[in-house]
């Protein structure tokens, strides 16, 4: 990272009261004219590390503190705990590793992976030592017993192994669970092991018999980790059923159940000095309880995915916790328990849309939980609350309104100054989320039930159905005059409908494959269609005759927009090519590779996953790229981000680096506004001025 970016991401986001922002902020970057509000202190976040390509599954702390273990797919990777560097990644095993356990002395360690072996690893060399092949399929957890030989594995299919690893022998296996066991924890004195199953119970073992003594039950699905407290009295247990239960092992019952968690909670331990708990969950956070009360005393939040591991350090001044998304984070106990501010709202942002004028915005989450922005002052001016999980979100032009799609077939239309819900549309089967289209008082929604549906968004009244397709429409599309309507189908055809009528006017036919996307010429005397089929067609809208076939696009074309008048189509596919065509000739002009999965665009504006592409202004060809007229590099016009979501990006280059719980879950563009919805609820509004000093790295 450059001097120039680590300035500019310091600015944008370190806390309002932090020495750096206090220091710097009358040289703040005149060409970010809006940044987000950040809180007032440090987050209680210490290091967040990266490396893991693949979910993390396990973490675990040396015994002096100082190095932290992290399994990932087919690799475990070892930080300094202190530096956040990496000290080895120890590679081996073929599949994906489930635990990974530092021997008492922290010389070694064990890890065991979904390629049913269990590895000794040599600390001082990064050498593996020792293969010890499982007798009941993968190791799912372990545990190593004070004498730094004998090693406890929990089996995938029901039964926990001891293994002497001095001699590469299974000493005995545990058999009585009816279920795979996820989950083993040894008491510290070594005399009593607990198990977690898929069976929904904990049993207690016998380390001197290796007999099963009790049988824990009262969780009501898969118990997913189990943990003895240090004076053994206790053993807490954490589940399927977003529960955590705390045990007596004396008597066998439940004394406590703990429930703030609104997700599956992976994992569970006993801070060493058994005061606290901590928790990971399917539900991205970490939550900290206090033993005396039950009760949360922390929420940690910043992990953009399901949190899979936790781990005490052992002087208990810190915590680790592993995500789905590859990511370690290490934490500072004091001040997790002093922060009076959590930022977000912990429900993931998944979908967002900014007004056409880009004054407001809207960012809404599967859970059903939506929020209107003012965009100048990155407020939130409401909370909305449908019934059933959102996922597409679309605003009429008039910008009065906005309409939201639900797993429950029916589209909800609110009103923008009061935040009401005005109408529920009913009546489709499986509406399609993206491919609206609004236009003054009238929605058009296509639906996997062969039909589209005309509704007076306003009153909720219905309007009209569109009947006539023989399979699935994927796609409708008004004209500029608003007085016909484009659908394309499955069935391998585009009609145009008289929006007065209802009537279809015209079944354009020609191609050989479900027909993707169209778009209106802006004299809507031409429609440009997209195919499965690998190609875009140029249709006359009066005669309703194939103008011409733009072949050369490798796999199905998914997008297209009319350019300079129409005298340019510019047309995206799904082996990530964008190419831009002479309408007149029908000749490919050039063809920009690697910018991945283009979605539909709407005037001039051609949006993809990593880069938004305006263009509208571009007057040549090789303004997107380089001069090469057949294969131009990807050079994006205006605001971005890339591939990892990792950056901010303008004209391509890395612009403003986004730290890991800033990363993009869903984002929004128009001009040099860009919005930002976070894992976490945190919603980022940034504007840039035209002078933006791209290019310096």
């Amino acid at each position: 990272m450059a001097p120039l970016q680590v300035y500019v991401s310091a600015l944008v986001f370190c806390p309002t009261r932090s020495i750096t922002r206090n220091q710097f902020e009358s040289k703040e970057l005149q060409w970010i004219t809006q940044k987000p509000a950040m809180a007032d202190n440090w987050s209680a976040c210490l290091l967040t590390l990266e490396g893991h390509r693949r979910g993390v599954k396990s973490v675990a702390w040396s015994s002096d503190g100082t190095q932290l273990a992290a399994a990932s797919y087919s690799t475990v990777k070892i930080w300094d705990a202190a530096t956040g560097q990496t000290v080895a990644t120890l590679e081996g095993h073929s599949g994906a590793i489930f635990s990974v356990a530092w021997s008492p002395d922290a010389t070694r360690l064990a890890s065991s992976a979904d390629d049913d072996r269990l590895k000794i690893w040599d600390i001082a060399t990064g050498q593996c030592i020792a293969t010890l092949q499982g007798y009941y399929g993968p190791g799912t957890s372990l545990v190593w017993f004070p004498d730094a030989i004998r090693l406890a594995s929990a089996c995938e299919h029901r039964e926990v192994e001891i293994w002497d690893t001095t001699t590469g022998e299974c000493i005995t296996i545990l058999e009585g669970h009816s279920g795979r066991v996820n989950s083993v924890s040894l008491s510290p004195n070594a005399i009593w092991l607990a198990s977690g199953s898929d069976d929904s119970t904990i049993k207690i073992w016998d380390m001197t018999t290796y007999q099963c003594v009790a049988t824990l039950e009262g969780h009501e699905f898969d118990v997913l980790s189990v943990a003895w407290s240090s004076d053994i009295t206790r053993v807490a247990s954490a589940s399927f059923d977003c529960t955590i239960k705390l045990w007596d092992t004396t008597t066998g019952q439940c004394v406590a159940t703990l429930t703030d968690h609104t997700g599956i909670v992976n994992s569970v331990v006993w801070s060493p000095d058994m005061t606290r708990l901590a928790s990971a969950s399917r539900d991205s956070t970490v939550k900290i309880w206090d033993i005396a009360t039950g009760q949360c005393t922390a929420t940690l939040e910043g992990h953009s995915r399901s949190c899979t591991s936790v781990a005490w350090s052992p002087d208990t001044t810190r915590l680790a916790s592993a995500s789905d998304r590859g990511m370690v984070k290490i934490w500072d106990i004091a001040i997790a328990q002093d922060m009076a501010i959590v930022e977000g709202d912990g429900v993931s942002v998944d979908f967002m849309a900014l007004s056409p004028n880009a004054t407001w915005l809207v960012s809404a989450s599967i859970t059903g939980l939506a929020k209107i922005w003012n965009v100048t002052t990155s407020q939130c001016v409401a909370t909305l609350e449908c019934p059933n999980s959102i996922y597409s979100l679309t605003w009429s032009f008039d910008m009065t309104w906005f309409a939201s799609a639900s797993r429950d077939n029916t589209v909800t239309v609110w009103d923008t100054a009061t935040s009401r819900c005005i109408a529920t549309l009913e009546g489709h089967y499986n509406v399609f989320p993206t491919p609206w289209a609004l236009h003054t008082a009238r929605l058009a929604l296509p639906s996997v039930d062969k039909t589209v549906k005309i509704w007076d968004a306003a009153t909720g009244q219905y309007v009209a159905t569109l009947e006539g397709h023989h399979d699935i429409v994927n796609f409708v599309a008004w004209s500029p005059d608003s007085t016909r309507l484009a659908s394309t189908s499955e069935d391998k055809t585009i009609k145009v409908w008289d929006a007065a009528t209802s009537q279809c006017m015209a079944t354009l036919e020609g191609h050989h494959g479900d027909v993707y996307v169209v778009a209106w010429s802006p004299d809507a005397s031409r429609l440009a269609s997209t195919s499965e089929d690998k190609t875009v067609k140029i249709w006359d809208t009066a005669t309703s005759q194939c103008m011409a076939t733009l072949e050369g696009h490798g796999h199905p074309v998914i997008t297209v927009v009319w350019l300079q008048g129409a005298t340019w189509l510019a047309s995206g596919s799904d082996d990530d090519a964008l190419k831009i065509w002479d309408t007149a000739t029908g000749q490919c002009m050039a063809t920009l590779e690697g910018y991945g999965g283009p979605w539909p665009g709407v005037d001039g504006i051609l949006r993809t996953r990593f880069s938004v592409f305006d263009l509208r202004t571009v007057t040549s060809p090789t303004a997107l790229g380089s001069a090469s007229p057949d294969r131009l590099s990807v050079i994006p016009v205006g605001i971005g981000w890339n591939r990892d979501r990792t950056w901010i990006t303008y004209q391509g280059e890395n612009l403003v680096w986004l730290p890991p719980e800033y990363r993009i879950q869903c984002v929004a563009f128009s001009g040099n506004v860009v919005s930002i919805g976070c894992k976490s609820g945190r919603v980022l509004i940034f504007s840039f001025s035209d002078s933006i000093p791209w290019g310096s790295k």
